[in-house]
């Protein structure tokens, strides 16, 4: 079996550029402070497909884990997740902003909280200071962020889990999996030989370059493994180790060979992608 991926951040580092240029522009080296905001960059805000992680709530928002409230969010509202690290995660969403909101750079203790498609989706319950802002005509768009305990963020919403859950109850036909792959927006890559491989990027707050979150790895129309980068479970199936964090995990019938040519392969390859 041979591997021919290409050890280069070109095409890996496209999907989304525009947001992480922003916070390159906006934020410190530590991606967890807030900065002040950027009001050079004219740039609508994202949409909200595919499906990211959401608020069981409604739920409390922090300075830092166990910190003060500095928001509180509505049940169902879509935010940007990093990974549990002791039951806590950073993360954020994009909010719409008053002229008064994008001068000051903050949203006011009291004020609600809007979404870019105007829903009210919260109230500020201190001072919020925004992590990013933009100005798209007469009103701004701005990010704001903090921590929040993992119950407040729906299992179900976490593509792990749905993947984990998908493959229980659908099997691992390549066939099968459309329907998954059209949720969430999947994308081909062609660099990973003899796979036909599909993917999702980890979000922007989580990596600013962003690498795999999810690769579904087929062949001869089955599932025969997963690169994750966060915990994944399925069963019958054996997870190996690899730089930065990543995981591989094949199905048990895969041979133990070629587990580890890939492992070893994709070892080399995360390292060599900036």
């Amino acid at each position: 079996m041979e591997f021919k991926g290409r050890i280069e951040n070109g095409e890996f580092m496209i999907k989304y550029l525009i947001p992480a240029l922003l916070l390159l522009f906006s934020c410190s080296e530590n991606a967890s402070e807030p900065a002040h905001a950027d009001k050079s960059i004219q740039q609508s805000p994202p949409s909200a497909s595919p499906p990211s992680e959401r608020i069981d709530g409604p739920a409390n928002v922090r300075a830092e884990a166990n910190g003060p409230i500095l928001f509180e969010l509505n049940h169902n509202v879509e935010v940007e997740a990093t990974a549990f690290k002791e039951g806590w995660c950073h993360m954020g969403t994009y909010v719409q902003l008053t002229r008064e909101e994008y001068e000051a750079s903050k949203l006011a203790k009291g004020s609600p909280i809007i979404s870019p498609h105007g829903q009210a989706i919260g109230k500020a319950i201190a001072d919020v200071e925004l992590f990013m802002a933009r100005e798209d005509k007469e009103q701004g768009y701005g990010f704001i962020e903090g921590f929040t305990h993992k119950n407040n963020i729906q299992p179900q919403s976490l593509i792990e889990h749905a993947l984990a859950l998908y493959i229980q109850e659908n099997g691992r036909q390549q066939n099968d999996f459309t329907p998954f792959i059209q949720k969430y927006a999947l994308e081909q890559e062609g660099q990973f030989p003899p796979y036909d491989a599909w993917f999702t990027y980890e979000n922007w707050l989580t990596d600013p370059s962003p690498g795999f979150r999810i690769l579904l790895l087929f062949q001869k129309n089955v599932l025969q493994g997963v690169l994750h980068s966060r915990p994944l479970t399925v069963p019958q199936a054996q997870t190996h180790p690899i730089a930065r964090g990543y995981e591989v995990t094949f199905f048990e019938e895969v041979p133990a060979e070629a587990q580890q040519e890939f492992a070893t392969f994709m070892n080399e390859w995360v390292q060599g992608v900036d």
